[in-house]
């Protein structure tokens, strides 16, 4: 089952998530196009990576949750309605289950000076939650 959470004009979303018994944990820096029934490569590579790690459950999480396929089109200024709803979706979502987390592109963390922001106030959310 697929789980998706967006904005009604889809210009930005919070969550996409297989579900299942063991769960990776995917964070990136912003989503692109995928949707529930048309994964893009990143999502195709990330549900392959955690099947090959014997994961039968991923989430897609994003530090920014603002949809751009390149990231040097986000908004040169954070949306902080959107950045507070991703903040809440992400931390209902690891509220009560043990999950394991993978980490990518750090490298685009640099394109907008808000992103170390975002990371950092997604980091005090779930500090304390069952992590790995």
């Amino acid at each position: 089952m697929r789980i998706y959470s967006n904005t009604k004009n889809n210009d930005a979303r919070f969550l996409l998530w297989e579900k299942g018994k063991k769960t990776l944990v995917c964070i990136w820096i912003n989503p692109s196009t995928a949707e529930p029934n048309k994964l893009d490569n990143t999502l195709r590579t990330v549900k392959r990576f955690s099947n090959d790690l014997w994961y039968d459950w991923w989430i897609m999480i994003n530090i920014c949750c603002q949809r751009a396929t390149n990231p040097n089109n986000l908004d040169m200024n954070l949306n902080e309605t959107y950045h507070q709803k991703n903040i809440q979706e992400i931390t209902d979502i690891l509220e009560n289950t043990n999950y394991d987390i993978r980490a990518a592109r750090w490298n685009l963390i640099e394109k907008r000076i808000y992103l170390k922001k975002c990371l950092k106030d997604i980091y005090k959310n779930i500090k304390n939650k069952n992590i790995n």
